[in-house]
């Protein structure tokens, strides 16, 4: 039987599809920490490191069970610096998202610059105030008498 006049019937078509679909997966362990009983997967849920790339360290977190609490697991926390990649200021993009609690929360906490008591002040000439972010006379300001509410 010559190959050239063979056709794939639908049978032997899904049967192909069927084996290629349900072949399991070779492991990926392509980053430098693969294999090192450390899941360092940033998009596996409690890594303990984002140091590989998504789905990179296969084997180590193949049968990864994040704990109960993964608020400082990473194995960069309590550095003090934020490592968490999700949050605004981070250092370094070296753990798994939520994983550096106390570090990132510190970013939050940091106070503000104090803001000048009226920053608009000096903006308006003398003789005029400031409403509604702009300069009037108060020469044409009006005061109404609002009824008391009873």
């Amino acid at each position: 039987m010559a190959l050239s006049k063979y056709r794939p019937t639908s049978f032997s078509v899904a049967l192909f599809l069927a084996f290629i679909c349900t072949a399991p997966a070779v492991a990926n362990d392509l980053c430098q920490w693969a294999n090192d009983g450390d899941c360092d997967d940033p998009s596996v849920y409690g890594a303990v490191s984002g140091l590989c790339a998504p789905g990179t360290d296969s084997s180590d977190c193949a049968n990864y069970t994040a704990p109960e609490n993964i608020d400082n697991i990473c194995l960069f926390a309590n550095d003090g610096e934020c490592d968490d990649p999700t949050v605004e200021g981070h250092v370094t993009s070296a753990c798994a998202p939520g994983t550096d609690s106390y570090d990132c929360a510190t970013i939050a906490m940091e106070p503000l610059e104090p803001m000048e008591e009226d920053p608009l002040s000096d903006a308006c000439p003398p003789g005029t105030i400031i409403v509604d972010g702009s300069c009037v006379d108060e020469d044409l300001l009006i005061e109404e008498d609002v009824p008391d509410e009873k």
